[in-house]
């Protein structure tokens, strides 16, 4: 019977963690960390090589394909470390670019595995997203 109880505890405990957080959640942090935010966008259209940084697997480069470490693709390490010391403080794995244009986005939370991820991105966008709706 206390197996069964553990059982449920930890289900219930991965399910609510799985659980995306609430619009008035994210809207709070990124005002909070409104700056940090900007800082990382104008660094990776500053570094207009760069499609992707990740605070876990290095830089993605136009040239790249996949990420890799920053002496691999000829990206400097301080540059490399200042976006992971920014990633790191908004508790974001990474920053990309959406497209071949100025929409960058920063991660903000993920949930699931390979192909089964759910993702909520905070991007700057050229234009309004389609299918918006009131909140």
């Amino acid at each position: 019977m206390i197996f069964l109880a553990a059982l449920c505890g930890v289900w219930l405990y991965v399910f609510r963690s799985k659980k995306p957080p609430q619009e008035k959640k994210l809207l709070e942090d990124f005002n909070k960390d409104r700056a940090v935010y900007e800082r990382l966008r104008e660094m990776l259209l500053a570094d207009d090589q760069v499609r992707a940084v990740s605070a876990g697997s290095g830089v993605e480069t136009t040239t790249s394909g996949l990420p890799r470490l920053p002496g691999q693709v000829n990206f400097p390490v301080s540059r490399y470390s200042e976006y992971r010391l920014l990633l790191q403080e908004i508790n974001s794995p990474e920053v990309f670019r959406r497209s071949e244009n100025d929409e960058v986005c920063i991660c903000v939370w993920a949930s699931g595995f390979a192909g089964d991820t759910r993702h909520i991105n905070s991007c700057w966008l050229d234009r309004a997203p389609v299918n918006q709706v009131a909140s």
